[in-house]
């Protein structure tokens, strides 16, 4: 006989209703009630094989208003129209009781379940105008990535002309091998929610920072595990903000599961950024230029870099550094051919940059 379930989270207080994603599927009041608590399912349920257990009494006890009649004919329309499908599935930690499964569609997903404080939307919009601002000064930033053209393959064509990339003769290097195909990708079903769990316990006992520098935020931003158990941060003008967006919350999880090696490493910007703190902070990043991939092995420094420098029409005008300053050139590894490389400009010549420069080029096409 399987056991009931134990240790259930407390009934949901709170439950966010999308209006527009209600007048866009012409749903009830009851269909986006139970659609809603779906999608605050995704904080606390556990799931298998992608589908979260929500029993008719866990479901009918926090929602008392909806009778067990209403929640299968709500959760059959909502089922039609796409927005969820359902499946039996085994529970183990229930004694392998079988029990009603529900899976978020894609479709699904597009429900907005943010809510916030006054004070946290000052606080989200501070951030949103950082990273508006970060995005426009990406944006000046194209022209330095015509420097990083990667040699192209012979089986490939192209009508740009072939930009070859002077090798180091003696490769003495060694790093152990990266996988090319490190991605952003949906975790295995069976190992992310254990995952999560696993930095929650290790982060919420010291309350010492997750990381920071986490693609698709302010760099200095600083991820937590709060007393409360939930995601949380503080922004580069050190305001704090507790996570409650899925989706946000979800894409933190995810980018953490792909660069494990992050995990507790808190980068300091305060430093003074030069060829030792970028080989610090970014040495083994993989970066993507024009569809090709490579991997950081060294940052190096140069002394005396005022007859070196090229300013981004490849013109010696005006040098981009002061005299007798400290520039640094990038030395990589391709992923295709396990060539070493330094970065060069169309004539061959080693490009020397500035450590400030090469930091924002890391950020813009790190994967």
């Amino acid at each position: 006989m399987s056991q009931a379930p134990t240790n259930l989270p407390k009934r949901t207080r709170v439950l966010v209703k999308d209006f527009i994603f209600q007048e866009k599927y012409n749903l009830t009041d009851t269909q986006v009630d139970v659609m809603a608590y779906i999608i605050n399912a995704l904080n606390w349920a556990i799931t298998i094989g992608g589908f979260m257990p929500l029993t008719t009494k866990k479901v009918t006890t926090d929602l008392p208003k909806i009778s067990a009649k209403t929640l299968e004919s709500s959760l059959r329309e909502l089922k039609i129209m796409g927005l969820i499908e359902t499946e039996l599935i085994k529970v183990e930690k229930w004694g392998n009781a079988k029990v009603r499964g529900v899976k978020i569609t894609e479709k699904g997903m597009n429900y907005n379940s943010s809510f916030f404080t006054p004070s946290e939307k000052k606080i989200i919009e501070n951030l949103q105008t950082q990273l508006a601002e970060q995005k426009a000064k990406n944006s000046q930033l194209e022209s330095k990535l015509i420097e990083l053209k990667l040699t192209k393959t012979p089986n490939i064509e192209e009508e740009e002309p072939t930009i070859e990339i002077e090798p180091v003769e003696e490769p003495t290097i060694e790093i152990e091998p990266i996988e090319e195909t490190r991605e952003l990708e949906t975790p295995p079903k069976e190992e992310f929610p254990e995952f999560i769990e696993r930095v929650k316990r290790e982060f919420i006992t010291t309350s010492q920072p997750i990381c920071n520098c986490v693609e698709g935020w302010a760099k200095e931003t600083t991820f937590y595990t709060n007393s409360y158990n939930r995601l949380a941060l503080i922004s580069p003008t050190g305001d704090y903000l507790q996570l409650k967006n899925p989706v946000e919350i979800n894409k933190f999880w995810s980018w953490l599961y792909t660069h494990q090696d992050r995990i507790g490493e808190v980068y300091d910007f305060s430093k003074k950024l030069d060829a030792d703190e970028l080989n610090n902070r970014y040495k083994n990043t993989i970066l993507e230029v024009r569809d090709k991939r490579c991997t950081i092995l060294e940052f190096i420094p140069v002394d005396n870099v005022e007859s070196e420098v090229l300013v981004p029409n490849n013109t010696r005008l005006k040098p981009s550094l002061p005299n007798k300053s400290r520039g640094v050139k990038i030395k990589a590894k391709k992923h295709k051919t396990g060539e070493i490389f330094i970065f060069s400009n169309a004539e061959d010549e080693h490009i020397v940059y500035k450590p400030e420069d090469i930091e924002d080029i890391v950020l813009m096409t790190r994967i």
